[in-house]
C-alpha cells in the first residue's frame, strides 16, 4: 500500500498535528495538552456522553473526525493505576507510522491527543489507527482505537446525481437550507404546504424544526408517496403517522422497516450513531391506538424505533429519521456523510 501520509516524525509531544496537502503530509508536533485545560477543549468536537471500550473511558464516543479541525481525544483508564504511569502511543496511517511516543499518564486526569490533518482530498475518508499502552502493565492497559478522517466535502463531485434526485426543501428555519447550499447541494426550497402538495415527482425533504403541525404534514407525506413521491423526514416532533400496514383505504407498501440507530452503522459501517450517545437528542416512536386506527407517535421509551421506512408499489419511498443532522453538522462528519448514504436510498 502506499504511504498517503508519508513525512517527517516527531517524538516528543502526545499532541498530534498533521498538515496535508493531497497526497503528501508533512508531521508537525505540539506540547502535551493538560486535558482539564482549555485547550484540550479544541473547537469543532462534539461532547456527548463517554462511551467505555474495555478498560478505556473516552470523552469523546465518535471517531469520525474532520480533516481540517483540529480534534482532541481524551481517555482515562477505569482501573487504578500506580502513582507513577507512562502512556506510549502511536498513530498510523496505513502501514505507516505518523507519530509515535510516550508521556506521563495522569492517573486522575488521563491524557489527550489532538488530531489535525489539512487538505484531504474532497470526498475522502482515510482510516487510521491510535495504538495506547500503559506501563507499568496493568490488566486492559492497551487500546486500538479506528479513526475515521473525513473530508468535509462529502457531496464533492456529485451534484449531476443530485440534481437528479429533484429535491424539494421544506425548511421554514432555513438551517438545513444553508448547509445545503454550502456543501453544493441543488434543491427548490418550499415554503408553503400547498406547493408540497401539488409535488407529482421527486424527493420531498422535510427539515427538522419546522414550526408547523406533524400531523398535517404526515397528511401531506402520505398524499406523496401514494402519488409516487419520495419522502425524507428528518428528526419531527410530535409526529403521529398512520401505520403504514394498517387498513385505512390506501395502497399500503410493499416493504416496511423498523430500526434503531444501528441503521447508521447498517447504511456505512465506518460510521455509528456515537455523535447522538444523548438519549433525549434523539426522536423514536411507537405504535399506539389512534381514534381508529394505529398510528406511529413519539415515544419517550429506549425501545422504540428511530428509523422508520415503507416502500410502495410505485418504487415510492417514505423514510423518518430519527437523528437531527443540523445540530452535529459542523462538529462531526457522520450528520453528513449519514445524509449522503439517505439520499443514495432515493436513487432510481
Amino acid at each position: 500500500m502506499t504511504d498517503h501520509f508519508a513525512g517527517s516524525v516527531s517524538r516528543r509531544s502526545f499532541v498530534v498535528g498533521v498538515a496535508s496537502t493531497g497526497f503528501a503530509t508533512a508531521i508537525q508536533a505540539g506540547e502535551v495538552q493538560d486535558p482539564s485545560s482549555d485547550a484540550a477543549n479544541v473547537p469543532g468536537r462534539n461532547r456527548t456522553e463517554p462511551v467505555r471500550e474495555g478498560q478505556w473511558i473516552w470523552r469523546e464516543p465518535s471517531t469520525a473526525i474532520f480533516s481540517d479541525t483540529p480534534t482532541a481525544f481524551h481517555c482515562t483508564i477505569a482501573d487504578p493505576l500506580p502513582k507513577t504511569a507512562t502512556l506510549s502511543w502511536r498513530w498510523s496511517i496505513g502501514p505507516a507510522t505518523a507519530q509515535a511516543g510516550e508521556t506521563v499518564f495522569d492517573v486522575e486526569r488521563g491524557a489527550t491527543v489532538q488530531l489535525a490533518a489539512q487538505g484531504l482530498k474532497p470526498g475522502l475518508v482515510h482510516e487510521t489507527q491510535l495504538d495506547l499502552e500503559i506501563t507499568p502493565t496493568v490488566i486492559g492497559g492497551t487500546a486500538k482505537r479506528t479513526v475515521w478522517l473525513c473530508s468535509p466535502d462529502v457531496f464533492h463531485d456529485r451534484q449531476q446525481w443530485l440534481k437528479s434526485l429533484d429535491i424539494h426543501l421544506f425548511d421554514l428555519a432555513g438551517t438545513l437550507a444553508t448547509r445545503l447550499k454550502t456543501a453544493r447541494v441543488p434543491f427548490q426550497r418550499d415554503l408553503e404546504l400547498k406547493a408540497l402538495d401539488r409535488l407529482t415527482t421527486g424527493l420531498l425533504i422535510v427539515a427538522e424544526n419546522n414550526k408547523v403541525t406533524d400531523d398535517t404534514l404526515a397528511k401531506i407525506a402520505w398524499n406523496l408517496v401514494q402519488r409516487g413521491v419520495s419522502v425524507l423526514w428528518i428528526a419531527p416532533t410530535a409526529l403521529e403517522l398512520p401505520d403504514p400496514t394498517s387498513d385505512n383505504g390506501a395502497t399500503p407498501p410493499r416493504e416496511f422497516h423498523l430500526r434503531r440507530e444501528e441503521f447508521v452503522t447498517e447504511l456505512d459501517k465506518r460510521f455509528s450513531a456515537a455523535p447522538w450517545s444523548d438519549p433525549a437528542t434523539i426522536r423514536r416512536w411507537s405504535p399506539a391506538c389512534g381514534r381508529s386506527r394505529v398510528v406511529w407517535r413519539e415515544s419517550s421509551s429506549p425501545v422504540g424505533w428511530s428509523w422508520i421506512e415503507g416502500i410502495w408499489p410505485n418504487r415510492a419511498r417514505l423514510v423518518v429519521c430519527g437523528l437531527p443532522l443540523v445540530p452535529l453538522w459542523d462538529l462531526d462528519p457522520t450528520p453528513r456523510y449519514l445524509l449522503l448514504k439517505l439520499l443514495e436510498r432515493f436513487q432510481t
